[in-house]
């Protein structure tokens, strides 16, 4: 691009930018933070520009991408037909809350503070929640439309390509995720767009600038968003020094130092803008409620050279005993938390709670087991994608934050009636199917992780590129296990919606090399 062009871009940023001033005021309170409210600007400009840039860039070259722009419109019209039938999108309960804060740019790190950005740099494009959904939206179909672009230039598929779209902007558990707006929906998006990626890439080619820049972007969002994903990093790194560590050594080098850096940096910024040392110590907590309400309460427990007492400055023992769950964690929410610790209590916690599970790793394994496996549909106890919105128009709802989303013009469902309608045809997959429960056919991601591990073995070379995206994938399931603190399908939806990538992209190359070798045999 030019310098006129670039100026031209510039340009426009600047008039997108000063227009946020004018949307702010339809979603906007009282500024409580200051510090949020300029961040968000800066991060708002940021974003505009190179957004700008890269669709200047893309329009550029449109005679090049015209079968791309051709399967973007593909995904990208059904999915906002579904957006304007559900308008304003499905909100579940902790968005709310978020959303309360983002009006006040008081940036909340509960769901990450880049979740809170998100929300006020797509209301600053247009004030209503539903813009959060539609930049999801553009950005799920960017990255699918250039899959399938990708995989026709590849392996000529033309039916398949169908059955691809097809299946992604009909399936409900897709279609839900993708209405919601938790953080674990564009990182769903941005896994398997970076496993494509790693996929397409040619390894007896140099990286470029533009490609390493896409995978750093991909790598340090991954690692940051959600504690879990850090481990991106460190397969990332394995796989580029393998790949192009001997041609490329010295910049594969400083590619790694600096995602490293970037992601610390962006790890610990929240601290900066925000002292709350506190209420990141107890949303930490969320991680053992779970199981220490199990191990605590179980008439066999090992108790032997473990202090009671440093975990009960941490947590409420007897509450966290009255309050078991494999499911969730009730005790979190019901004053099992105590008041003020400090972050020596924390650490002098964490020690205890790691002997008490290793002197009783039976319990614990049986506890996280029916935690994880309730997550995947076998059981009735996991919690899925539901809708709010629908029970406050009914006149159930209970929740000043929601009440306060509805309350603005823009966040009005365009047909009450016909949202209904769409909700309850997406929550049939939630409920029995004659004799099988349909949580099991629709939100079970087991067969999944049963398929990536069956792919894995029979790759038998660590040399190979698919071996590194299935780690990308399935790693986060061992962690989850350790950590998660309910059986929520939505920690598993990255995982859920990359590994059809990779098992469409497997199939796809082995018909392919049965079909060379056939053709080969048959000229002999």
């Amino acid at each position: 691009m030019n310098k006129r062009n670039i100026l031209c871009v510039f340009f426009l940023t600047v008039l997108i930018f000063l227009f946020s001033f004018v949307t702010e005021k339809s979603f906007a309170g009282e500024i409580k933070s200051e510090a949020g409210y300029i961040t968000s600007k800066i991060a708002y400009f940021i974003f505009v520009y190179f957004s700008i840039y890269f669709l200047s860039s893309f329009i550029i070259n449109i005679k090049q991408n015209k079968k791309w722009v051709i399967n973007f419109l593909w995904f990208f019209i059904p999915l906002c037909l579904w957006l304007i039938a559900t308008w304003p999108g499905i909100y579940t309960w902790d968005e709310f809350f978020v959303y309360d804060s983002a009006t006040h740019f008081i940036i909340e790190n509960w769901q990450s503070y880049f979740t809170s950005y998100f929300y006020i740099i797509c209301m600053y494009i247009f004030p209503s929640v539903a813009m959060i959904q539609l930049v999801q939206i553009l950005i799920m179909s960017f990255v699918c439309s250039w899959i399938v672009t990708k995989l026709e230039e590849r392996f000529k598929i033309k039916k398949i390509k169908y059955v691809i779209i097809i299946f992604t902007v009909l399936w409900p558990p897709i279609v839900f995720s993708t209405l919601i707006t938790f953080r674990s929906t564009l990182l769903a998006v941005f896994e398997l767009w970076l496993i494509a990626y790693i996929y397409f890439l040619k390894p007896q080619e140099k990286l470029t600038i533009n490609s390493l820049f896409i995978m750093g972007f991909l790598t340090i969002l991954l690692s940051m968003w959600r504690t879990e994903g850090i481990y991106h990093l460190i397969i990332v790194s394995i796989y580029l020094l393998l790949f192009y560590g001997r041609q490329q050594k010295k910049i594969i080098i400083q590619f790694i130092v600096a995602i490293f850096l970037c992601t610390f940096i962006l790890q610990n910024a929240y601290s900066f803008l925000k002292h709350d040392d506190f209420n990141d110590m107890r949303y930490e907590l969320t991680a053992y409620m779970n199981p220490i309400s199990i191990i605590l309460s179980d008439k066999n427990v090992n108790l032997e050279n473990v202090d009671l007492n440093k975990i009960n400055k941490v947590i409420n023992i007897e509450n966290t005993k009255s309050n078991i769950s494999y499911y969730e964690t009730p005790s979190f929410w019901s004053n099992g938390v105590q008041p003020n610790f400090t972050k020596s209590d924390l650490q002098a916690f964490k020690k205890e709670y790691t002997k008490l599970v290793l002197k009783n790793i039976d319990i614990f394994m049986g506890a996280r087991t029916r935690t994880f496996v309730a997550a995947s549909g076998f059981s009735l106890n996991g919690y899925y994608v539901s809708d709010y919105i629908d029970a406050y128009l009914n006149g159930q709802a209970n929740n000043p934050s929601v009440t306060l989303m509805m309350s603005k013009k823009f966040n009005n469902p365009i047909n009450s009636e016909l949202r209904h309608y769409i909700i309850q045809y997406m929550n049939f997959t939630k409920n029995s199917i004659g004799l099988v429960n349909g949580i099991l056919i629709f939100w079970n991601f087991i067969p999944l992780v049963l398929c990536l591990i069956f792919i894995g073995i029979r790759l038998r070379s660590w040399r190979d590129p698919l071996l590194y995206m299935i780690l990308l994938c399935i790693l986060r399931v061992p962690l989850l296990f350790l950590v998660e603190p309910g059986s929520y399908f939505m920690y598993y939806y990255p995982l859920y919606l990359a590994s059809g990538f990779i098992i469409i992209v497997y199939f796809l190359s082995r018909a392919k090399k049965l079909k060379s070798n056939s053709d080969i045999k048959a000229i002999y």
